[in-house]
């Protein structure tokens, strides 16, 4: 796991269930590019869910 996803990782489990990302809340973390790349694998591994564009959710946050 990358560093970047490590972090990233980190601060979704501890906001809880039901809480909606945007890239920027993770600005202080990285480049864009790099955190939007580490956005779009965590997806498609199943570790985030995409609501639209560029908003997020933990996969278990029960969002439709």
């Amino acid at each position: 796991m990358s560093d970047l996803k490590t972090r990233i990782s980190s601060l979704i489990a501890a906001a809880g269930p039901g809480h909606v990302w945007v890239p920027t809340d993770f600005a202080q973390l990285g480049s864009r590019d790099a955190i939007d790349k580490t956005l779009q694998r965590m997806v498609q591994a199943g570790d985030l869910r995409r609501i639209d564009r560029y908003i997020h959710a933990g996969a278990d946050s029960g969002h439709a």
